[in-house]
């Protein structure tokens, strides 16, 4: 049986594991792969694995990071804890600090990487880069 852009299993007398994975172009709760082929002949019973589609990946605007420590923070390891509990907040988990003598002010954002106001996914790598004076 081809499940891959279908959904149905009941009846299957297959034993079913799911796994579950954004897509981008495979609608929500829809089969995007499967572990045997369509057309495979099999005993009842056997296992086979599926993935399904959990739609698109959600995104969330990410604002600009030098206004959150603006007037909060006169040091590097205050802003990093700043940013990293609004980023942790949001659900964003891809994220690093870089630290140089940019002039500004130590713990001041001197860059981000998506810069602020960009839409972009939870998992997008997100650099920010901090003043040490």
């Amino acid at each position: 049986k081809n499940f891959v852009g279908g959904i149905s299993t009941s009846q299957s007398g297959l034993n079913v594991s799911l796994a579950y994975e954004f897509s981008d172009s495979v609608a929500k709760d829809v089969v995007i792969s499967q572990s045997r082929a369509a057309g495979s002949v099999v005993d009842s019973g056997t296992s086979i694995s599926l993935v399904v589609s959990k739609g698109s990946e959600p995104t969330f605007v990410i604002p600009d990071l030098a206004g959150l420590v603006a007037g909060q923070s006169s040091s590097v390891d205050t802003s990093k804890s700043i940013i990293s509990n609004y980023l942790n907040s949001v659900g964003a988990t891809n994220y690093s600090f870089n630290t140089g003598a940019y002039g500004i002010g130590a713990g001041m954002v001197n860059s981000q990487s998506p810069g602020g106001g960009t839409s972009i996914k939870y998992n997008t790598p997100i650099v920010v880069n901090l003043s040490t004076n």
